[in-house]
């Protein structure tokens, strides 16, 4: 590591371990994001509802000094810092704050759609998704735009409100 930078940084776990892994975070109180979306089970005779991580095998922590990079480093389940080239893969305060906004309020907000077409991009101006950019998926009968945003190579759908959104 050439210089350290305090950041927010992406590690990825040993596959279904980010639990074990941010219990272990957890105690040794280092702060993270483990974000999880509710998902229905079905079995042959019920259903249960049961917490699934957004990102498998990723944990975003909060590293503010190098010898908690080491620490987590050393944590049993993970296998690696995220890289990008030669780079460390930092995530911004920004976009965390969006994730945990997703994660608490839910990805479907009501909206209303004027001029907008299939594939146009754009970026969210204001609201729990602010900043992030993305394109028009679908336009409902009902004026209602769903907003495809990627982050991590996974997809996030979100209904956004056409006010919402500056045509890019």
């Amino acid at each position: 590591m050439k210089k350290f930078i305090p950041a927010w940084y992406v590690i990825y776990t040993k596959a279904k371990q980010e639990n074990k892994v941010a219990n272990q975070l957890s105690e040794e109180g280092t702060a993270y994001l483990l974000p999880k979306e509710k998902v229905v089970c079905q079995w042959h005779d019920r259903k249960k509802i049961t917490d699934r991580p957004l990102f498998p095998s990723y944990i975003f922590v909060l590293i503010e000094d190098i010898a908690t990079f080491y620490r987590v480093k050393s944590i049993e389940g993970v296998c690696m810092f995220v890289k990008f080239g030669n780079e460390f893969a930092t995530i911004s305060e920004n976009v965390i704050n969006n994730i945990r906004l997703i994660t608490c309020n839910g990805s479907n907000l009501s909206i209303f759609s004027g001029t907008l077409s299939l594939g146009q991009k754009i970026t969210i101006a204001n609201g729990p998704l602010c900043g992030l950019k993305g394109e028009i998926h679908k336009v409902s009968n009902r004026k209602v735009v769903c907003v495809r945003v990627n982050l991590l190579n996974r997809v996030i759908f979100a209904d956004i409100p056409s006010i919402s959104l500056i045509l890019t």
